[in-house]
């Protein structure tokens, strides 16, 4: 038997209270899948920090059971991974989606649609990161009016009969 420590909620706000349990293997593991449902559902109601928080609990709890290289493991580096993405941390979510893509790789093979799956994630990551990065740079903001100017400018030249400039 091992002790797992365990999340609560106290009168609506964040706490986390420490309660030991003495549980089997498969216990564990049946609470890492509930910490999952309940980052679901703080998914569905919007708060992405507290999802990232249980989901995180799950996943060490997954790791400490079934070891760092386990195909359910990397399933919980993907959901965490795509958390930390929604909340900006693309540095961390680029390091657990590519952990996952290779657990994914070498226990599945890389033709497996979980693998696909990883690998177009991980890709959507990169594009969005290359986006935020080009938002941020000094051009950003020029090349955003040039667009809304010439995007005005076509929609003016058609009702009036216009030439569009080059």
């Amino acid at each position: 038997m091992r002790s797992y420590i365990e999340l609560n909620e106290v009168s609506g706000e964040e706490a986390v209270s420490i309660d030991v349990k003495m549980l089997t293997g498969l216990e564990i593991l049946e609470e890492a899948g509930t910490l999952n449902e309940l980052a679901d559902k703080a998914i569905e109601a919007g708060e992405y920090q507290k999802a990232e928080k249980l989901a995180q609990t799950a996943l060490c709890i997954k790791e400490s059971e079934l070891g760092a290289n386990h195909p359910l493991v990397a399933c919980d580096l993907f959901n965490v991974g795509l958390l930390c993405q929604a909340l900006g941390n693309y540095a961390e979510a680029f390091a657990l989606l590519r952990r996952a893509l290779v657990i994914e790789q070498t226990s599945l093979g890389s033709e497996h649609p979980t693998v696909q799956l990883t690998q177009r994630a991980l890709g959507e990551l990169l594009d969005e990161i290359d986006e935020c990065a080009y938002l941020e740079s000094p051009f950003a903001a020029e090349f955003i009016l040039k667009c809304v100017f010439r995007s005005k400018w076509k929609d003016h030249s058609r009702r009036n009969g216009m030439k569009i400039p080059a």
